[in-house]
């Protein structure tokens, strides 16, 4: 019970800290940055508390309310710029204490808000051959995963949780890409770019990759 009061006044921080700006019958800050500063302030806050009492559960509530506040409230931009803020640092917690459950939950709240609500988020928004501003969100949010997942190799082989970061991230990112390209534009566009894309990812991965820590002496049952 004193997990859910906790995450449920952290979660009630965070959306009145958002709907100062991102909700207009609610708007009490008009400039952006200032906006921006309270809920980057809000979201510390939040990240400070866990790194203080480590509770996941409290972390987990705190973050789920907090991405079901914005799907449910008026949507706009400055939703997603919120829905992503909530991602990072909800990253930043999971790779602190290793809790990679907590980053698979973030991944698949990012990415749900953003399919359900995207469209809404970003109405006739162009910025370059049929990318908008809700891509834009979107490789943020991508990067953000992938990044997370590179760190993980890094440090060696991944157990549990952390398998499911990768095919995931990858799912969710066509997913919600796809839901929010125009009709008038190829989607040929669109698989390039993701080709590509995870080209790059592929080259980090391999520079980044552990060596493997059998010798060569070993037999081949011994090496998997």
């Amino acid at each position: 019970l004193s997990a859910s009061l906790v995450a449920t006044g952290w979660s009630g921080l965070y959306i009145t800290a958002y709907a100062a700006h991102g909700i207009p019958s609610a708007q009490i800050i008009e400039d952006p940055v200032v906006a921006m500063g309270v809920l980057v302030a809000v979201a510390a806050g939040m990240v400070g508390h866990t790194l203080f009492y480590r509770q996941p559960m409290v972390t987990a509530l705190a973050y789920l309310f907090g991405f079901v506040a914005i799907v449910i409230s008026p949507v706009g931009p400055w939703s997603a710029a919120g829905c992503a803020l909530l991602a990072v640092s909800m990253l930043v917690v999971a790779f602190r204490f290793e809790w990679d459950q907590l980053a698979v939950a973030g991944l698949i709240c990012t990415y749900g808000t953003l399919f359900l609500r995207g469209r809404e988020m970003f109405e006739a928004t162009p910025l370059w051959l049929g990318f908008t501003a809700g891509h834009a969100i979107v490789l943020i949010c991508w990067l953000a995963f992938e990044g997370y997942d590179i760190v993980l190799l890094a440090k060696g082989p991944k157990l549990g949780a952390g398998r499911a970061i990768l095919p995931m991230n990858f799912c969710c990112l066509l997913a919600a890409a796809t839901s929010l390209w125009p009709n008038t534009v190829s989607p040929s566009v669109l698989s390039t770019a993701t080709a590509v894309a995870y080209a790059a990812s592929t080259v980090i991965r391999l520079a980044v990759r552990r060596p493997s820590q059998f010798g060569e002496d070993s037999t081949p049952l011994e090496r998997g």
